[in-house]
């Protein structure tokens, strides 16, 4: 898939298996990482919007959840942003 694809690179990722439904999830296996503070900085700094985990009760790591309803390019693309993001915050 995208998302396997994208972040299969990046170790402290991971992207969990779908299960049917509207939406993906990717845990980022960082210490210290808080679902609110990345969406907020993937929507400033790379204009993408994602969804905190929190939402759903994902309390236990930094979960985002992702739509899957956009268009594939467009989609794809989002991907891309937030793993240029995430390697950029990495290094």
């Amino acid at each position: 898939s995208v998302l396997e694809e994208s972040f299969k690179a990046l170790a402290e990722v991971k992207v969990w298996p779908a299960q049917g439904g509207w939406y993906a999830l990717v845990e980022v296996q960082k210490e210290g990482m808080r679902d609110e503070a990345l969406v907020i900085q993937l929507l400033e700094k790379q204009a993408v919007f994602v969804q905190p985990g929190g939402f759903y009760d994902f309390q236990s790591s930094c979960f985002l959840v992702l739509s899957l309803l956009p268009k594939s390019a467009e989609f794809t693309e989002g991907v891309r942003r937030i793993r240029d993001f995430l390697i950029e915050f990495k290094n």
